[in-house]
């Protein structure tokens, strides 16, 4: 027999001298210590994962912030208003205290040309208060504005009336009145101004006149 066994069975013998509920608690003493030991183990395990996922969800969230800020202010260029154009042509003229509005009905000898070799060509209808044409003498009469740039024999301004054989004429060329010219004059753009000396065909004058015409784009 070696020491072990005697040892042995020294210990069984005194466990045998124990009661029964003594020798339980001594094992479930023995088999708390190991548990505990193994459950150690794994509570640090667990707690050195945790950082880890924390540190990387909030660079996650971090990061998606400013491409969404950049997102948001954004902003389209406003478009630019179209340019209004004038969807008819018009013409007032003066003499002394009378005045006379000329405009496009359609015909087809209307004119209203604010380039014309360097000056300016209109031919519109003569209008009623009403803004309707006018006819005389059961015909269609016309204002007919010729301007040519350092050319008096094609520069003229003929002004019809609702009298029959009376007309405004101011032309320096004409041979039905005296005196007349067309003084000065300007363009720009569909606009022409001017102003004329006037006389008219049943012995009247002279007599100073403007003139004023708006053209529509063609």
């Amino acid at each position: 027999m070696t020491e072990f066994d005697i040892a042995e069975g020294r210990w069984a013998h005194s466990v045998g001298r124990l009661p029964r509920h003594g020798a339980r608690a001594i094992i479930m003493v023995t088999l708390a210590v190991v548990l505990a030991g193994c459950g150690g183990s794994e509570t640090t395990d667990t707690g050195a994962a945790a950082p880890t996922t924390t540190t990387s969800t909030e660079v996650v969230t971090t990061a998606a912030e400013p491409e969404r800020e950049q997102t948001t202010t954004t902003a389209a260029p406003a478009a630019e208003e179209p340019t209004e154009s004038v969807e008819a042509s018009t013409a007032t003229v003066t003499v002394g205290d009378e005045s006379y509005t000329f405009g496009a009905t359609g015909f087809i000898t209307e004119r209203c040309n604010p380039d014309f070799f360097g000056g300016a060509q209109v031919i519109l209808q003569l209008l009623d208060v009403g803004g309707e044409p006018l006819t005389v003498g059961e015909q269609m009469v016309f204002l007919d504005l010729a301007l040519i740039p350092n050319d008096p024999s094609s520069t003229a301004v003929n002004v019809p009336t609702p009298e029959p054989d009376r007309e405004w004429i101011a032309d320096s060329e004409s041979l039905q009145v005296d005196g007349t010219s067309v003084d000065d004059w300007s363009i720009d753009g569909p606009a022409i101004v001017g102003s004329a000396t006037f006389a008219s065909t049943a012995g009247e004058g002279p007599v100073p006149g403007t003139f004023e015409v708006v053209c529509a784009e063609e």
